[in-house]
């Protein structure tokens, strides 16, 4: 698998990302989180809606990582996860 590009999310430590021909770190949001339910999905789920708009690793782990600390300061699993204009706002 030359191309495959590896996704490791780390909590609180943001996110990690190793492809082949870039490997770096996204730090989380410095937030107080309420619940950490859907955090994961919400990153996951914005990651990949920006690489199939054609956003970079980078810019998809940053959106990713913005979005799941936003999630992060509410209670609830669908209810806690931003809109894309809270996001990107």
């Amino acid at each position: 698998y030359p191309g495959v590009r590896c996704v490791l999310t780390l909590g609180e430590h943001g996110v990690r990302v190793q492809g082949p021909d870039e490997s770096f770190g996204v730090p989380a949001l410095q937030v107080k989180a309420v619940d950490t339910t859907g955090a994961g999905d919400t990153f996951i789920g914005y990651y990949v809606a920006s690489i199939a708009a054609g956003a970079g690793a980078r810019a998809a782990a940053e959106r990713g990582v913005c979005a799941a600390g936003l999630c992060v300061q509410r209670a609830g699993a669908m209810d806690s996860i931003p809109r894309a204009e809270e996001v990107d706002g």
